[in-house]
């Protein structure tokens, strides 16, 4: 009887997840929480799932994925989230790209093989990154029988035009000095020189 309750929920989940349509939302407070993005979600349809990650996204701003049940038209209900304010925050919502894979069912059997072939991994791991040290990562150096991806130690900043600043610079003067002391009195030394 357990089997056949099993396999029943999992059809019902199937079937939620095949009549569902998933839509990322962001841009929402730091406080706000899932009951919030639901209530505020499930005026504009059925709301069967919120789902907010603890990471945050490329611009470093929280983000959920909500599910909606009986949608006739999607790009109709985006551009109803898209006019949702929470407080000062306009929630931004877009069509989900990708779909989340679905879960295996593991038989006992496979499970016990994917055991074993996990702990083996762990095993080999353990032979192979125990000289590794958290300074060796630092200095950049490699102990022996370890393997892994070269990480430069160049750091690198995206900017995209919203940080370009376009100021007139006609009237700026850049240089350098050679006495610290002497930048106390900087516009004085400029204004001597002739530079109004």
């Amino acid at each position: 009887m357990g089997a056949h309750n099993t396999n029943h929920l999992q059809s019902k989940a199937d079937q939620t997840v095949r009549i569902s349509k998933s839509v990322f939302v962001s841009n929402f407070p730091e406080g706000c929480t899932a009951k919030d993005i639901w209530k505020v979600c499930n005026d504009y349809g059925i709301v069967v799932d919120v789902f907010i990650p603890n990471k945050k996204s490329k611009v470093g701003k929280r983000f959920a994925f909500v599910r909606f049940i009986k949608v006739i038209n999607l790009d109709r209900l985006i551009e109803n989230l898209n006019t949702i304010w929470i407080g000062q925050f306009h929630l931004f919502a877009n069509p989900v790209h990708f779909e989340r894979p679905k879960k295996q069912n593991l038989s006992p059997h496979n499970n016990a093989a994917a055991v074993s072939s996990y702990l083996r991994g762990v095993d080999q791991a353990k032979g192979q990154f125990q000289t590794g040290s958290y300074v060796n990562v630092v200095n950049g150096s490699s102990p022996v029988g370890v393997h892994g991806p070269f990480i430069s130690s160049a750091s690198v900043l995206v900017l995209d035009d919203s940080c370009v600043a376009e100021r007139d610079m006609s009237n700026h003067v850049m240089g350098n000095v050679k006495d610290v002391s002497s930048i106390s009195n900087l516009r004085t030394l400029i204004m001597e020189e002739g530079f109004s």
